[in-house]
Formats: C-alpha cells, sequence, structure tokens
C-alpha cells in the first residue's frame, strides 16, 4: 500500500469556505488577491 506524502485537498469545499468567509468578512476579490499576492484574480476564481 503506497501512503500520499501530501494531504488531499477538496477544491470544491476549500472555495465554498473561501467564499463563505469573505461574504463574512465582507472581503472582495481583489482583497483576498493582495493578500495572497496573487498578480491576478484568476486564482481567486478559480
Amino acid at each position: 500500500m503506497m501512503r500520499r506524502k501530501y494531504p488531499f485537498i477538496d477544491m470544491l469545499r476549500t472555495g465554498q469556505n473561501i467564499k463563505r468567509i469573505m461574504q463574512a468578512k465582507g472581503l472582495s476579490v481583489k482583497d483576498v488577491q493582495n493578500f495572497l499576492g496573487f498578480s491576478t484574480p484568476q486564482g481567486i476564481y478559480h
């Protein structure tokens, strides 16, 4: 049996969680983009 070296990330649930937090805190995509250091917002939308 081969074990994973990295944890599994559920992309759908992660996206839903980010969206929920953004709404609860009143954050925009631009706010999250700047915080994460992304040069474009596509990484947030995906």
